[in-house]
């Protein structure tokens, strides 16, 4: 090159090992890929459907109660089929207290709560989330990070206002995880 740069390639190699500026070795270790099979991927759905079916409020209330989480949030989160449409349960968790606060909700409207929010009082913000009941069973049960679910589909949100909740992401993603 004109520069006397030259580029390392990751697709020749992975691993590049210097000393100084001089290339010492590279090397593009073998990796031993595993055999997934569309049966294995069932079974698995289907053990994961059966281990974690059963939506136990003990075990919601001590996990959001437990998390230390204080903000102006009111986190309102359904557990649901996994097309979303069929709602088994809602819980709201206001987390404005000194102690996180978790009401199981009989008659929610997401709608009707979203549409009357006042933007210009002094409320909480709302955060909506309808996840797989299954996913959000065995998040709680094992403090799973949050991000997880988010991003592979598990999960579905709204909020009002449209603001990230960045706080409640963080908190839940990478401080109160793995706690058992």
């Amino acid at each position: 090159s004109k520069n006397g740069v030259h580029l390392c390639s990751i697709i020749e190699n992975s691993i590049y090992d210097f000393v100084g500026t001089k290339i010492k070795r590279t090397a593009f270790p073998q990796t031993d890929f595993i055999g997934v099979t569309d049966a294995d991927i069932s079974n698995e759905i289907s053990y994961l459907k059966e281990k974690y079916s059963e939506i136990n409020d003990d075990l919601i209330l001590d996990y959001f109660e437990n998390s230390r989480f204080v903000d102006q949030l009111s986190l309102y989160i359904s557990w649901t089929s996994d097309n979303f449409i069929t709602i088994y349960k809602t819980a709201c968790i206001d987390f404005s207290g000194s102690k996180p606060k978790v009401d199981f909700l009989k008659k929610f409207d997401w709608k009707r709560l979203k549409s009357e929010y006042d933007l210009d009082g002094p409320s909480n913000r709302y955060l909506y989330l309808k996840v797989r009941r299954e996913i959000l069973n065995q998040l709680i049960e094992q403090s799973l990070p949050w991000e997880n679910v988010s991003s592979g589909y598990q999960m579905r949100f709204d909020r009002v206002p449209n603001i990230y909740n960045q706080k409640f992401w963080n908190h839940f993603t990478n401080k109160y995880i793995c706690r058992f």
